[in-house]
């Protein structure tokens, strides 16, 4: 029973920490803040934006299974094409939350 609660403990904090690297390069291109305010901002606009975040998984997942399989791709545009992936969708959700927020505060 103490091994499953484990278990699940770690399966939630790894997804909390992938969603956390994907969305941390388009926040530090965005904004300008503290350390610990990167990591916040980019587990919040992860945590807000599930279907954006589902879908840079998935990019990124399947450029990494293309890359095991043409190793050529990794080479010439694997990780560029996932950064720009990243940055694309990363900016439309940073966009989203700008949006969002600006529409609160009125």
């Amino acid at each position: 029973m103490i091994n499953q609660i484990i278990s699940l403990g770690i399966y939630i904090i790894s997804v909390w920490y992938l969603i956390v690297l994907m969305y941390i390069l388009p926040t530090y291109t965005t904004y300008q803040l503290k350390l610990h305010k990167y990591i916040q901002y980019a587990f919040i606009i992860g945590m807000l934006n599930p279907l954006k975040t589902l879908g840079l998984a998935i990019a990124a997942g399947g450029m990494m299974y293309l890359s095991l399989y043409f190793p050529q791709i990794l080479f010439s545009v694997g990780v560029s094409l996932t950064f720009f992936i990243i940055m694309i969708v990363g900016g439309q959700a940073i966009h989203r939350v700008t949006v969002l927020k600006g529409s609160f505060s009125k």
